[in-house]
């Protein structure tokens, strides 16, 4: 009888666990707050594996349109890359009925709720389904907004990142053409995240898409850490040239200090 008891329970405990998210999650700016395109996180939870799960959303007002593009994906616990990835882009102007109901309001307050209004009534109607699906899948428990430690708080966990960057100015513009980030910890260091821009002979770097860009920089946002382990998400801003101002897109990086 005990046995069957707690094999209930224990199974009660596991359905908890990895129940269906019934709302939106709450939204966590990485970005500037007062730009117009800032990056904000939806975070959606950890795994015993340490793999996390999020929403990631990047707005750029190029030209004065309203492109919203949302990046759901879960990262490898044990790698720079992610076990899932899916991209959507929305034109709020020409592919949803969202922005005329709701242009009148854009500009007026708090920006930042006009977006999360457009998330959870747009992009989290849309794919709630296949996101609790993942949920399951993977064995997310579903947390709140993480609150991100600035890089000096690593010296609390024995560790310290190092930045090695390569700058290159052309009549006033910055791109950093090489940028690579190493943590050093009690077992050593290693490299969690690296990338090279390709610079043509005038100091333009390009898009994945083959367009100059005359700005392009990374900045460390924070971290965070996966409660009761050693597994660390470091956020690694990009920054590239929007309509009037800096365009922000976040990089999530795992790493773990144990391996």
């Amino acid at each position: 009888m005990k046995k069957i008891f707690t094999l209930i329970i224990s199974a009660l405990l596991t359905s908890s666990s990895f129940s269906q998210m019934t709302e939106a999650p709450q939204f966590e700016i990485v970005g500037d707050y007062y730009g117009n395109n800032y990056s904000v996180l939806y975070p959606i939870g950890w795994s015993d594996a340490g793999h996390f799960a999020y929403v990631s959303q990047t707005v750029n007002g190029l030209g004065g349109a309203a492109f919203y593009n949302y990046e759901l994906a879960i990262t490898d616990p044990i790698g720079w890359g992610k076990v899932f990835e899916e991209s959507t882009t929305y034109n709020l102007e020409t592919d949803t009925t969202f922005w005329n109901s709701q242009n009148d309001n854009f500009g007026i307050g708090d920006t930042t709720w006009f977006s999360y209004e457009i998330f959870k009534d747009l992009y989290w109607e849309l794919h709630k389904e296949e996101i609790n699906k993942l949920i399951k899948m993977y064995g997310i428990k579903t947390s709140k907004p993480n609150v991100l430690e600035p890089i000096s708080s690593f010296e609390k966990y024995g560790a310290s990142l190092n930045i090695e960057k390569k700058t290159d100015t052309v009549d006033v513009i910055r791109v950093d053409s090489e940028f690579e980030a190493n943590i050093s910890f009690k077992g050593g260091t290693k490299k969690i995240w690296s990338i090279v821009n390709q610079i043509n002979e005038d100091g333009w770097a390009h898009t994945s898409w083959g367009y100059p860009i005359d700005l392009l920089y990374y900045t460390i946002e924070g971290f965070i850490k996966m409660p009761g382990s050693d597994q660390f998400l470091l956020y690694i801003h990009e920054n590239t040239m929007g309509f009037e101002e800096v365009a922000e897109k976040v990089h999530i990086i795992p790493f773990n200090l144990a391996i």
